[in-house]
């Protein structure tokens, strides 16, 4: 053997192990093969296994199973024509489709190829590389849901803003109509369904709002072992006998800053839930625990951000849900329960309470085998005890005078009517700039009940002027939802006075004594 013969020869048997390594290292499969039904292989590289479960020999020659066969039912009329019409114009293809495994689990995946062709014509072997897209499938569609999560609460909180604005106008014109007619009346039956089915509607929108993100919330800090403590008692009216309640608290957690009204709302409504899926009986478990989310939990879970948090699980031992109904779960007026039995409210509201919360929420089930909704709340510095709870004040009227700033003529009357009925001296302005014109006019007021949104001067915008010129001048924010960008996620704050809509005479009264009560008017109020 020559020198240059055996030269030649070791760059063969290296050029050789350069491709074995190359093969071995592919992310995907790399094949060549016929165009046949089955998809005979003459080779596949060595990640066949991780794609398909099946090793290389097994796929060659169709030893244990044809590539083709792997091809899910539903997608092998479309992958035979897709490779067919590429290959009868010689040129490359891309094909994705559904392969299920040896393990019987179904895997998206990417094809690229093309024809080899002999100087003849003749179609000599198909050689392509195979790629698994199922996790990125699987980001692609939680994104795509996420959006249409987002899409559908800024439609919601919409129609929830126009509703409270309506109702605002019903229920105050009813109970001014109760007040004026005399209890024995015939009309006070008819005005009092009017009036029960008017704060029905507005517990509606409330769950509209909620997942819209776009509730006033009152945040303290709790401890969450202390706060299901003091739930259960609550739950087991809900809850009937067959099903039992286990509580599992950490020995300690951390502290979150959340309200705690809104988190009755969750437990609540998780737990009723969890009610309803075990007719027969069951078990509903609530944990408390801390959590990490580190890096790898947040890529595998759209809208997890890294951090400290505290959970709140609750598992149920129910009929489950199934993997196409988990997939659209928190979306508004979807329900898995039959007609009649359920809003679709419940877990879109849960949804967006702890978005609000800037928390995370993840469900995961399994039919026939329970349920776990597991709430990640952002733990937060410090072991303060929460605040006494604030007993409300009895609503009485005044004689100070107020400025209504509000720009639907229908709830303007019902203010304006309301306030002087208790005694206030009440002027009216139907938007912003109208009614910064009568105060720099000189129109002496101790109080401004303003709207948040109106057309060409909202009132966080009046707030800015108006308290430039009067600094002690006291502001009542009232809206039913507002998208400006500054009422977005509104938290309240000490001295920084908001009323929801809708509200009766009883809360409109108690508010807005409060505010002129308080020792102080405070400086601007800070968008959260």
């Amino acid at each position: 053997m020559t020198a240059e013969l055996a030269r030649a020869e070791e760059a063969l048997r290296e050029s050789r192990r350069q491709l074995a390594t190359l093969m071995r290292n592919l992310p995907g499969m790399a094949y060549r093969g016929a165009a046949d039904a089955r998809r005979t292989m003459a080779f596949v590289s060595e990640a066949c296994a991780v794609l398909t479960g099946f090793e290389p020999a097994d796929l060659v020659a169709n030893r244990t199973v044809g590539y083709g066969d792997l091809v899910v039912p539903e997608d092998r009329d479309a992958v035979r024509q897709g490779l067919h019409e590429a290959l009868a114009v010689r040129r490359p293809f891309e094909l994705t489709y559904r392969i299920r495994n040896a393990a019987g689990q179904v895997r998206w995946v990417q094809e690229r190829g093309c024809g080899v062709w002999a100087a003849s014509g003749e179609l000599l072997a198909v050689e392509g590389y195979v790629s698994d897209l199922t996790e990125r499938r699987t980001l692609e569609e939680k994104l795509r849901q996420a959006l249409k999560v987002e899409a559908v609460g800024r439609l919601a909180g919409g129609i929830a803003h126009d509703f409270n604005n309506l109702l605002t106008a019903v229920l105050g014109s009813t109970e001014l109509l109760q007040r004026r007619l005399a209890a024995d009346d015939g009309a006070q039956v008819e005005l009092g369904t009017i009036r029960r089915a008017a704060l029905r509607a507005a517990e509606f929108t409330k769950g509209l709002l909620a997942f819209a993100r776009r509730q006033v919330l009152d945040p303290v800090r709790l401890d969450l072992r202390a706060f299901v403590a003091d739930a259960v008692p609550m739950l087991r009216h809900l809850i009937p006998e067959n099903i039992r309640i286990e509580v599992r608290p950490a020995a300690e957690t951390d502290m979150v800053q959340a309200d705690r009204g809104q988190l009755t709302r969750i437990l609540m409504n998780l737990c009723v839930n969890a009610r309803d899926a075990m007719p027969g009986g069951g078990t509903i478990t609530i944990e408390v625990a801390n959590a990490v989310m580190d890096a790898a939990f947040v890529a595998a879970h759209l809208g997890a951000r890294e951090g400290r948090y505290v959970c709140l699980r609750v598992a149920d031992t129910g009929v489950g849900i199934n993997e196409e109904s988990l997939a659209h779960i928190f979306e508004p007026f979807f329900t898995t329960k039959q007609a009649g039995k359920g809003t679709g409210l419940g877990l879109s509201t849960v949804y967006g309470i702890v978005k609000q919360h800037e928390g995370f929420i993840l469900a995961t089930s399994e039919e026939s085998r329970g349920s776990v909704f597991t709430v990640f709340l952002p733990a937060v510095a410090g072991s303060e005890p929460p605040p006494e709870p604030v007993r409300e004040a009895a609503a009485s009227g005044g004689s100070e005078a107020i400025l209504v700033v509000e720009d639907e003529p229908e709830v303007r009357h019902v203010l304006v009517q309301t306030l002087s009925g208790l005694g206030y001296g009440v002027h009216e302005a139907a938007d912003g700039a109208a009614a910064l014109a009568m105060l720099r006019g000189g129109l002496a007021v101790d109080l401004v009940l303003t709207d948040v949104v109106m057309p060409q001067l909202g009132g966080m915008e009046l707030f800015e002027a108006a308290r430039a010129a009067a600094p002690g001048l006291r502001f009542l924010f009232s809206s039913g939802y507002a998208e400006d960008a500054v009422h977005v996620g509104f938290i309240k704050k000490q001295g920084v006075f908001f009323l929801a809509k809708p509200y009766g005479i009883e809360e409109l009264a108690r508010k807005v004594r409060e505010t002129l009560d308080a020792p102080s008017a405070v400086a601007r109020p800070e968008p959260a």
